[in-house]
């Protein structure tokens, strides 16, 4: 935002500029120099008119200075923010870089932990059933057969109540 508005500062300064360099070159002559000191009343009013002409000067090549002095802060301003952005992105590529190494790590813990999980079950079902790993089973069919039969035996019970 601020290099926007330094620029068009820049723009303005440099038309204002342009036009100075241009009124003063058209009227550059030294006959208008001489003219506009000599065509003074008296002497006093003489020496207002040099003292002007100096101070005039000296503001022009002030307006050149600035303008210069503004073209530098916004190449400065502008190295700056692109200077800020790169390391920005670096910063942001080291982060996610980071990430991705710490999930890898974190994957790989969780990884063994589970096979060391594995390998500590194995032992326990060798040393409890003689090597044999017993496969997990659910509920035999006996149990779901007898689960259904005491629900209807109950729904059968609740409709004789009610009847």
């Amino acid at each position: 935002m601020e290099i926007y508005r330094r620029s068009k500062l820049l723009d303005t300064l440099r038309s204002q500029y342009s036009r100075s360099i241009v009124y003063a070159y058209k009227n550059k002559s030294n006959y208008d120099y001489l003219n506009f000191i000599f065509l003074a009343s008296n002497f006093n009013d003489a020496i207002k008119r040099v003292t002007y002409l100096k101070t005039y000067r000296s503001y022009r090549e002030q307006r050149g200075k600035h303008y210069k002095e503004t073209q530098a802060l916004i190449a400065q301003k502008k190295s700056g923010s692109v200077r800020q952005k790169k390391q920005k992105d670096n910063a942001l590529q080291n982060q996610t870089e980071y990430k991705q190494k710490h999930w890898k790590d974190k994957r790989k813990k969780k990884d063994v932990s589970a096979e060391s999980i594995k390998v500590t079950r194995k032992k326990i079902c060798q040393k409890q059933f003689g090597g044999k790993e017993r496969k997990r089973q659910g509920p035999s069919k006996s149990y779901y057969l007898n689960y259904q039969q005491g629900n209807s035996s109950s729904q059968s019970r609740s409709e004789k109540e009610s009847g």
